[in-house]
């Protein structure tokens, strides 16, 4: 399904690392382009941030969520809900949103 664009993976990662080319900033959270099948682009990004949105959320419906993504994920929310202290923990807006996503 990788063929035109994708999101990149640990193994994409690695895999460009050791071939001299290190994905940095924007590389690791967006959708980049791809030369082949499974075969993610050296260097290049899309140039029109509206495409690289756009392939992006493509990408993540096609591809779901990374452990790394989910990770941030949870660690954003963590923090939003320790540096609301006015508010008891059951009803910081925080919690509810953890519930609301959790919800089977």
């Amino acid at each position: 399904n990788r063929v035109h664009y994708g999101l990149l993976r640990r193994k994409d990662r690695l895999d460009l690392t050791t071939r001299g080319y290190p994905p940095t900033g924007t590389r690791l959270q967006v959708a980049v382009p791809f030369t082949g099948l499974e075969t993610p682009s050296l260097a290049s990004e899309f140039a029109n941030p509206d495409i690289a949105i756009g392939l992006t959320i493509l990408a993540f419906g096609y591809e779901g969520m990374r452990f790394s993504d989910v990770k941030a994920m949870l660690l954003l929310l963590k923090a939003e809900l320790l540096r609301d202290v006015a508010t008891p923990p059951l009803q910081r807006e925080a919690f509810r949103r953890f519930q609301e996503w959790t919800k089977c």
